[in-house]
């Protein structure tokens, strides 16, 4: 069996939380090109996106699920897992290096792979599960 991988990366310590991740910086895409977040060492940088939830809802009752809120906001927050693993203090304000840095990773994602929140096609944008081509 090949271990779990992030693009092309091994992402088994990211999945188990055992050993150091194989990669510094990790980038969060949902449904059509959407990024979302951005995981750097022990931050994450929540970009703004809408989401659906199931917070405040009972379970589902007799094999019928809940129903999903949807169009819950997420704003800009920036969180330091390792004080804050369940991301409930926004530290923006205190880290401005860690934001600056931050926001050059998504720029450079953003004009590589693209992102579709902020109308980005980006240079190597390639359909999911396929490998880009050397031009």
């Amino acid at each position: 069996d090949s271990p779990p991988n992030l693009d092309g990366c091994d992402a088994t310590a990211v999945i188990t939380g055992v050993g150091p991740p194989s990669r510094d910086v990790f980038l969060s895409y949902y449904r059509s090109n959407e990024l979302q977040a951005v995981r750097m060492g022990r931050w994450k940088l929540h970009l703004p996106h809408g989401y659906r939830s199931l917070e405040g809802r009972p379970g589902g009752r007799d094999g019928a699920p809940t129903k999903y809120t949807y169009g819950v906001s997420q704003p800009l927050a920036l969180y330091d897992l390792h004080e804050d693993p369940h991301e409930t203090r926004d530290v923006q304000a205190e880290h401005p290096a860690v934001m600056a840095r931050m926001h050059e990773i998504i720029e450079d994602a953003r004009a590589d792979l693209g992102d579709a929140l902020s109308g980005m096609e980006g240079s190597g944008r390639r359909e999911p599960g396929r490998v880009s081509q050397a031009p």
